[in-house]
């Protein structure tokens, strides 16, 4: 019984050490995506879909999220034609 347990505990911690650490990977690629992308629409698209990203991350992973994205994106002036 206390082997279940303990596995059911390691198994519990493994998967939320590999969640935040594919949240984090998720969002270093959208940075990336966002950097290589010159079509503005879907740039936006992609900033949208990051800040969703950022919104999911749990709260000890966001200040590294957030370091992340603004160490690595590259910004630009966005304008909309009215």
């Amino acid at each position: 019984m206390n082997l279940k347990k303990n596995l059911a505990i390691l198994l519990m911690v493994t998967a939320t050490t590999v969640f935040a650490a594919t949240g984090l990977e998720g969002i270093s690629m959208l940075v990336e995506k966002i950097n290589n992308t010159t079509n503005q629409e879907e740039k936006a698209k992609l900033l949208d879909k990051l800040d969703e990203e950022i919104g999911q991350v749990e709260k000890k992973d966001l200040k590294k999220a957030h370091e992340l994205v603004n160490k690595n994106l590259k910004t630009t002036e966005i304008t909309k034609n009215n």
